[in-house]
């Protein structure tokens, strides 16, 4: 999975991301339709993974 850069999670029911994910070099990544948790708690889990330094290092906006 090191080598991974690129997920598409479009038009999913409540999609919650992995803390994980945010350690793989993904540098393209389509959530575009989907639901995510719309409450404050599952707000804070669901975007822990955009803290992590490799994805912010070759997330490509």
């Amino acid at each position: 999975m090191r080598s991974l850069s690129t997920l598409v999670f479009e038009y999913c029911n409540s999609l919650i991301l992995p803390v994980g994910i945010g350690h793989l070099p993904i540098k393209n990544l389509n959530i575009s339709g989907s639901e995510m948790p719309n409450s404050q708690h599952a707000q804070d889990i669901n975007w822990n993974w955009t803290f992590k330094l490799v994805m912010g290092r070759t997330l490509i906006f």
